[in-house]
């Protein structure tokens, strides 16, 4: 998660993105990553792709607020 935070910061969301692809090919299902991934498919504007992330991470994780309001 470390490396896909720092190439967000960077601004290489789509370069972090791809990094969220293959964590979670190597088995990594993590809400936070999953969460990531929500956050750089909004911001490389692929709104529906974002919705599905965040939906599966409430569906997951209902108390977790951050899925609801992004």
């Amino acid at each position: 998660l470390g490396r896909i935070v720092a190439l967000a910061r960077e601004g290489k969301a789509r370069e972090a993105l791809s990094a969220v692809a293959e964590s979670l090919a190597a088995g990594d299902d993590s809400l936070e990553l999953l969460a990531a991934r929500g956050h750089l498919e909004f911001e490389v504007g692929e709104f529906e792709q974002a919705e599905r992330s965040y939906a599966e991470v409430a569906r997951r994780a209902p108390d977790l607020l951050t899925a609801h309001y992004n």
